[in-house]
């Protein structure tokens, strides 16, 4: 289950493994289920309270109905208050074992393990050692027996390589995991319908998904096993695809993505289909690369990921690689990262003042880690989560100026997505 976020701390709080969009297919926990289905034999539901008019007062009405043996639920520390509120709705209704995962535990094992409303932790998403648990649990053992037996893995679960899409409404989800792209579609023309039929209906937005980059160990996964989620995708009717990376994994290096691109240029040659990709690069990845292996593999968004604000020449090669994205018809998203370990409030200043001059990176946010500033008042959130909550440890005139920084940078990234949404459609006629 994945936990409502309307109680989330701000968004210019930004953390290690940065929170999902609401509108983005919450991949890695859709991997852990379709594992646990697929290897295990275990009937497996997936809720998510976001995409859910009630929210988290529909997980009780879930649970009754489902009435499942094992509830688990993914939490991040920007969205707290809204899973612990969660848990409890969960165990109100009825929930006999409940586990907490996601970056929230990977990111703060010290910190999840005190929350009383868990009665275990799932680090690093690891089917492996779920389906272990679950099958201690299927054989009549008791709720303590399973959440001892969650530490142990005993192999991968055997199971096929797509994401189980079709446990979700996946015709929903139309963003990637930052909503960054795809760009805003232009809406000229809807806009003189509203204006002429108030009540009338916004045109849906097609949908999207993640493509995840990475196996459950958080090594690189087999492109063809990439291939083979892409074709899945096609079989459900989905056209743009986030080719996300995780971020607490292994480094993926220009060979991988270069035997990637090579097998994307094969298949979009023997498929009739049009798809928009987005990928992960880092700014030397896109230089050796280059953009004719990127168009023929079907690229239209490359995320440049986090840039310290701090540090010219990252800002600087960041820049340069965004505009050189731009003049080639891609799409460039990225994150201007504020207070970075080393780099004072003068370097962070200068770096805004740089990037919103270049209208890039698209967003920007302060560097938060969780717990390792001043534990005792962590704890005291953790026990009392708020939306008004300050992290210890951070400036207010950093903040200020990052959420300035936040704020210019989106506004710019809106005009320019609609400009090139305009451009798109004039092509198309």
């Amino acid at each position: 289950m994945r936990p409502d976020d309307v109680q989330a701390l701000s968004p210019t709080y930004r953390f290690e493994i940065p929170r999902d969009d609401g509108l983005a297919l919450p991949g890695r926990l859709l991997r852990l289920a379709t594992a646990v289905k697929l290897g295990t034999g275990h009937r497996v539901t997936v809720h998510d309270a976001r995409n859910d008019p009630e929210g988290n007062r529909s997980l009780r009405s879930i649970v009754k109905v489902i009435a499942p043996d094992l509830c688990v639920l993914w939490l991040h520390p920007a969205t707290l208050e809204d899973g612990l509120e969660a848990t409890r709705a969960v165990r109100q209704a009825g929930g006999s074992v409940i586990v907490g995962t996601g970056p929230l535990v990977d990111l703060w094992p010290d910190g999840a393990c005190r929350i009383p409303e868990l009665d275990g932790l799932l680090p690093g998403q690891s089917a492996a050692g779920l389906g272990s648990a679950l099958a201690v649990l299927a054989a009549g053992g008791t709720g303590q027996a399973f959440i001892e037996a969650l530490s142990e893995c005993s192999g991968p679960l055997r199971c096929r390589d797509p994401l189980e899409r079709k446990l979700l409404d996946y015709a929903v989800y139309s963003r990637s995991a930052d909503a960054l792209w795809p760009a805003p579609r232009p809406d000229a023309l809807g806009r003189l319908r509203r204006l002429a039929l108030p009540r009338a209906a916004a045109r849906p937005q097609p949908p999207a998904s993640v493509v995840l980059l990475h196996d459950e160990s958080g090594q690189p996964a087999a492109t063809d096993a990439v291939i083979a989620d892409i074709a899945s995708c096609a079989l459900l009717g989905i056209r743009r695809l986030d080719l996300a990376a995780a971020c607490d994994a292994a480094a993926l290096d220009v060979g991988w993505f270069a035997e990637l691109f090579s097998q994307l240029a094969r298949y979009r040659a023997e498929q009739p289909l049009h798809f928009r990709l987005r990928v992960p690069l880092s700014t030397a990845q896109l230089q050796e690369m280059g953009f004719e292996r990127l168009h023929a593999a079907g690229v239209d968004g490359v995320d440049l990921g986090a840039v310290n604000g701090g540090d010219p020449e990252a800002l600087t090669a960041a820049i340069s690689a965004a505009q050189s994205c731009r003049a080639a018809g891609i799409f460039p998203t990225g994150v201007l990262l504020l207070g970075c370990a080393g780099y004072d409030l003068e370097e962070d200043r200068q770096g805004v003042s740089r990037a919103i001059r270049a209208e890039f990176p698209s967003t920007a946010g302060v560097d938060v880690r969780i717990g390792s500033v001043d534990t005792a008042r962590w704890f005291d959130w953790l026990d009392a989560p708020g939306m008004d909550f300050h992290p210890p440890g951070l400036e207010r005139e950093r903040l200020v100026l990052a959420d300035r920084a936040r704020l210019a940078l989106q506004a710019a990234w809106a005009r320019g997505s609609r400009i090139r949404g305009s451009v798109e459609q004039f092509l198309r006629r």
